[in-house]
């Protein structure tokens, strides 16, 4: 290599990306660390070998088309978001990974310049935005953007099994918060939060439309004696006393309840088990149950 490229691998180590040097025959000339340990090799140990090592035997002969092309110049460089391809470590691990790539002239000679960055990162970032977006900041539950997102997963699984839906309003949370103040009342919800989380299953939503309302989705809810189950935990826990700020309070709860079947609509059921939660409140019951929405057929 000319004196050009020869600076440029000296300098790779600083970077935080992976870089790689390919010759005309797409063996690596030169790699720096950050590579290296992207793909769990040792330190010059990618140095001599062919390209195809960090690529998945499925995707290998795709690939070497595709390389040929650009080293040829008859692809353009991608420009741009870069897609992300899956790349193989020492071990047989998959790496998702995506490619900036340029092509250097020297001595006659053509070189691809390949930056690979880790795409890992991109993904855990992405989830961390959509987490932001579907929680709610004070009780840490999801929202009602996340409800949405929910049910669209629910329904596009079909709604095969029973999806059943509880819909709760604090009685008694209004005086709270006029009386004691917006900070007791903010830790009231957050521990009300709690006692609902702790009372559900791992794979059930819990989430708060707001205010001091909250609804509770579960899969696989046969019949109402299964909502009533639920119900009937959700109502002692959030019914025990709690202890905020040296004060002993108390709120009750009503709860409304709706089972979806088959082809359903997530709307729908929310507003069953709405009107259901306002039926027990106006009865001064705990719960009640609005029946079943959708196709029982299609279970």
């Amino acid at each position: 290599m000319g004196e050009e490229l020869e600076g440029l691998v000296r300098s790779m180590d600083i970077l935080p990306d992976g870089v790689l040097v390919l010759d005309s025959s797409r063996q690596i000339v030169a790699c720096n660390r950050r590579l290296e340990s992207l793909f769990g090799y040792a330190v010059g140990e990618l140095v001599g070998q062919p390209l195809n090592v960090l690529v998945p035997v499925e995707a290998r002969a795709a690939h070497d088309h595709h390389a040929a092309r650009y080293a040829a110049g008859e692809a353009p460089s991608p420009k741009g978001v870069q897609p992300v391809f899956a790349g193989l470590s020492k071990s047989g691990q998959r790496v998702p990974v995506s490619i900036g790539l340029s092509r250097s002239v020297d001595r006659g000679e053509t070189f691809v310049i390949a930056v690979v960055r880790d795409a890992r990162s991109f993904d855990d970032t992405i989830e961390d935005a959509i987490s932001l977006a579907e929680t709610d900041p004070l009780t840490k539950l999801g929202n009602r953007r996340n409800l949405s997102s929910t049910l669209d997963r629910r329904e596009a699984a079909g709604g095969a099994t029973g999806l059943g839906m509880l819909y709760l309003d604090l009685d008694c949370f209004k005086p709270i918060n006029d009386t004691h103040g917006h900070d007791v009342g903010d830790e009231v919800l957050a521990i009300v939060a709690r006692r609902l989380r702790r009372s559900l299953r791992d794979d059930d939503s819990c989430i708060r439309m707001g205010g001091d309302e909250f609804v509770v989705v579960m899969a696989n809810v046969t019949c109402p004696a299964d909502l009533e189950h639920i119900a009937g935990k959700l109502h002692a826990a959030v019914s025990a006393p709690i202890r905020v700020a040296g004060l002993s309070l108390r709120v009750g709860v009503s709860i409304g309840g709706a089972i979806g079947r088959g082809p359903l609509s997530g709307d729908a059921l929310v507003v069953q088990a709405d009107n259901a939660m306002y039926a027990a409140k106006r009865a001064g019951r705990p719960y009640c149950f609005g029946g079943e929405i959708g196709d029982r057929s299609a279970a």
